[in-house]
């Protein structure tokens, strides 16, 4: 999870339709904060997994421009040291909550640009509940990589799959305590497993699942985004008084403390 330096290139043009903006947890209110005023008609979709809202953007001139997505894969570094974007055949796309009709037109926009290059945006609207459910069954497997940040290492410990299992279950009623309805989201119907065979579930699915083993291929160079969502995740059980057991023993055991928050980047028009 590094941080970017941003900036744009010099034969970059001086208008855009649709800029997508790929960035770990925690960065993207930096990038649209210096992006938005430089390029004042485009639609930004800020492509992140998030868990706190984006700072700065809430009642910012620019939230009627912004496109929330998730790449159905994700951003990495290249051989080149370039920053790239790898979207799944179905990223997921919706309106940012603030933005209004105005949000939900650029949506529309960034709809028809991803299938006009043969994919399938599936659209959420609301956008931040999918997201939510997203980092809940996602994270606790993440921060409990971090503990030796080895793949096989992982794999082979089954207490620690199990805890993170139950850490997933625990974040869902974080999800239920902000107000989601998780009958809606058939996604979550992937851990409702006993907890004791989710190990041996989970290493198949690692084997034998193509989609899996891209998605999670760069999971221990990205472990500093998962350490950023489950410190955002812990002070929210914190705020609405859920308590998520598995989840801090699996920060304490990979050395993960609460931060205070980050003053928001300002976004312009």
């Amino acid at each position: 999870c590094v941080d970017y330096a941003w900036s744009l290139a010099e034969e970059t043009p001086a208008a855009a339709d649709v800029v997508l903006v790929a960035t770990p947890a925690g960065q993207a209110s930096a990038a649209l904060a210096d992006l938005a005023p430089r390029l004042p008609e485009a639609t930004f979709a800020a492509w992140a997994l998030q868990w706190d809202p984006i700072p700065g953007l809430e009642g910012s001139p620019a939230q009627h421009r912004i496109v929330l997505g998730y790449p159905d894969s994700g951003g990495t570094r290249n051989e080149a040291g370039r920053y790239v974007l790898s979207l799944g055949a179905e990223p997921n796309v919706g309106p940012f909550a603030g933005g209004g009709s105005a949000a939900r037109d650029r949506v529309e926009q960034v709809r028809e640009l991803l299938a006009s290059a043969d994919l399938r945006p599936a659209m959420h609207d609301p956008f931040e509940p999918w997201l939510w459910v997203h980092c809940a069954l996602t994270v606790p497997y993440w921060v409990a990589l971090a503990q030796d940040r080895s793949m096989s290492g992982f794999l082979g410990d089954g207490r620690r799959l199990r805890r993170a299992f139950r850490a997933s279950h625990e974040m869902l009623r974080l999800c239920e305590a902000r107000g989601v309805d998780l009958t809606r989201h058939p996604e979550v119907d992937t851990v409702r497993l006993p907890a004791l065979l989710f190990p041996f579930a989970f290493r198949m699915l690692m084997r034998t699942n193509e989609s899996m083993r891209r998605v999670t291929a760069h999971a221990v160079a990205g472990i500093e985004e998962g350490i950023v969502l489950c410190r955002e995740a812990l002070r929210t059980a914190a705020e609405l008084d859920v308590a998520v057991p598995e989840l801090r023993h699996l920060a304490e055991d990979a050395g993960i403390a609460e931060p205070a928050r980050v003053a928001p980047s300002t976004l312009s028009a």
